[in-house]
C-alpha cells in the first residue's frame, strides 16, 4: 500500500495510507485536540471532514480557542440564526450583524422580536 506523509500543526509528521480521509485522520490522532476540530487546511486550503488525501503535505487544524476556528464557529452559528430568525419572523426580515462583543455577536432586526419569537429561533 501507498503511503503518504502529512505534518500536523508544523509539529508532528505522520505517515497514513493514500486515500485517506480528514476524519479517518482525525479519528486515528484521538487526542482531545482533534474532537473539537472545527475547521482544518491542507497546504492552506479549507478543507472538510471527506476530503481525501493523495499527496504529502501541511495540515492544521483549529479549534475554538484559535482565531480561525472562532471565526468560523461564529460564522456557522450566525448562518444557522439567520435561517432559523427567517423562518419564523418571515423572509422579508432583514437582519444586519454589526460587530462581535467579546464571544457574543451584535445584531439589529428590522422587527419587533417577542420573547416568543426568540424561544422558537
Amino acid at each position: 500500500m501507498e503511503t503518504i506523509k502529512l505534518t500536523i500543526n508544523n509539529d508532528e509528521t505522520k505517515e497514513f495510507i493514500k486515500g485517506i480521509t480528514l476524519r479517518e485522520v482525525l479519528d486515528s490522532i484521538k487526542t482531545k485536540d482533534s474532537l473539537d476540530v472545527i475547521v482544518a487546511k491542507y497546504n492552506d486550503k479549507i478543507i472538510y471532514d471527506n476530503f481525501i488525501f493523495e499527496k504529502k503535505g501541511k495540515l492544521s487544524l483549529y479549534d475554538i480557542n484559535t482565531n480561525i476556528g472562532n471565526k468560523a464557529y461564529e460564522r456557522g452559528i450566525l448562518y444557522l440564526f439567520e435561517i432559523c430568525a427567517l423562518k419564523v419572523l418571515g423572509n422579508d426580515t432583514k437582519i444586519v450583524v454589526r460587530h462581535s462583543i467579546d464571544k457574543g455577536v451584535f445584531c439589529r432586526i428590522d422587527k419587533e422580536v417577542t420573547e416568543e419569537n426568540i424561544s422558537d429561533i
